[in-house]
């Protein structure tokens, strides 16, 4: 009976081995986005405990799928090898990826030494257009694009990291990948290899919780009042500091308001009170039917 069982396990990872490799062959991004756990397979729940890019592979270079937002819970189904550097998981919405083991809290009483080690073939993560650099000397990674920013982590000399984004077209802060950190490092402390200047312009959103695009950040001229509809009328929520920034979220049909979220409260606020926001076509419309929320940026693949 024991003898039966190892059988019909084999033949059933043998099968995945096979669907997931012909999948890779015809088209690498499904091969990574329809391998699902199989119904008898471990499974453990997770949180994940920092933002971070739900990744085709278990390394920074290969292609960002998506991004999974602090809080959010997965299914931990497979590990890359007995390291556990690297995760397979399936979100809320059904969909999987790669993320690294230290950015989840695995629930109470579980190890990863209970996984799977994944035993199919990776692509290939080598791709045109990667941008990575080199580690001059100690260098302090930190938690957003400036020196008022927490610390997250350190890199020594010699490290190679990944290079995913820029704060500005000046290229002054880099937004930086490894296996065991992400985060922010000052363009003058490495080496770039690569043209810095195709990659994106994030910042942190007004919670600091995700990166969006420049023209999503505005500045509070005044103290502004945050209404909970679009009138001078309507109750106010808070009061919104002088020079504060907010994220841009929406606007009524005649641009008159603009839905912003302050440090995680979301409301309306005059848009006169507020830094000239991009030209109105570009700014969604509110629709009552859902509350719009800061969209991150996904980085270029990689």
């Amino acid at each position: 009976m024991i003898r039966l069982f190892g059988i019909i396990w084999f033949m059933k990872r043998l099968l995945l081995l096979l669907t997931s490799m012909t999948a890779f062959v015809i088209v690498p991004a499904v091969w990574a986005q329809t391998s699902t756990p199989a119904p008898d397979m471990i499974t453990i729940n997770a949180v994940v405990y920092q933002t971070t890019n739900l990744r085709e592979g278990p390394d920074t270079r290969y292609a960002i799928l998506g991004r999974l937002a602090q809080d959010d819970s997965v299914q931990v189904f497979e590990r890359e090898s007995a390291s556990s550097r690297w995760l397979h998981v399936m979100t809320e919405t059904g969909a999987t990826g790669w993320i690294p083991s230290f950015t989840v809290t695995l629930e109470d009483g579980r190890s990863l030494e209970e996984l799977p080690i994944f035993e199919a073939a990776f692509p290939d993560p080598t791709a045109d257009g990667v941008i990575t650099a080199e580690v001059y000397g100690r260098v302090n990674v930190r938690s957003g694009p400036a020196i008022q920013y927490e610390i997250v982590g350190t890199l020594d000399v010699g490290d190679q990291v990944t290079v995913t984004a820029r704060s500005n077209t000046m290229n002054d802060w880099l937004l930086i990948e490894t296996a065991l950190i992400e985060g922010w490092v000052a363009y003058f402390t490495v080496q770039v290899i690569g043209d810095p200047n195709t990659l994106p312009v994030l910042v942190p959103d007004s919670a600091g919780e995700l990166l969006v695009s420049p023209s999503q950040i505005l500045r509070a001229r005044f103290n502004v009042r945050l209404h909970d509809a679009p009138s001078a009328d309507a109750p106010t929520i808070v009061v919104i500091p002088f020079n504060s920034r907010v994220t841009l979220l929406a606007r009524t049909v005649d641009g008159i308001w603009l839905y912003v979220d302050f440090d995680g409260v979301i409301g309306w606020g005059a848009a006169d009170l507020f830094s000239t926001p991009p030209d109105l076509e570009t700014i969604p419309v509110y629709s009552p039917e859902g509350t719009p929320e800061p969209s991150a940026e996904v980085t270029p693949d990689g």
